[in-house]
């Protein structure tokens, strides 16, 4: 009888252990699921901010081809005066 309470008693300690170590378990894997929440999250705000910026690169690259191809414009007008300018003062010299 002495060596069946002795085992009772044991069991329930050991069944005493199991259910705090349960529960250290269950509060880790809640820090675990939250902190993956709160990961999730901040991927989720990078990539939105990524998106944003890619999108702001593409206009500035579009900004920055117009600004050359006004450039060149300008610098092809330029040269077409000035070729007409030089053949003005050739033409009058002739005079």
């Amino acid at each position: 009888m002495k060596h069946a309470v002795e085992d009772g008693e044991q069991g329930k300690s050991t069944a005493g252990n199991l259910t705090r170590k349960v529960q250290l378990l269950e509060d880790e894997l809640d820090a675990s699921e939250k902190h993956a929440k709160e990961t999730v999250e901040k991927l989720r705000q990078v990539d939105v901010k990524a998106e944003h910026f890619e999108r702001q690169v593409q206009r500035l690259e579009q900004e920055r081809d117009q600004w050359e191809k006004k450039y060149e414009d300008a610098q092809a007008k330029y040269q077409e005066s000035k070729k007409e300018l030089d053949e003005l003062v050739r033409s009058m010299g002739e005079f």
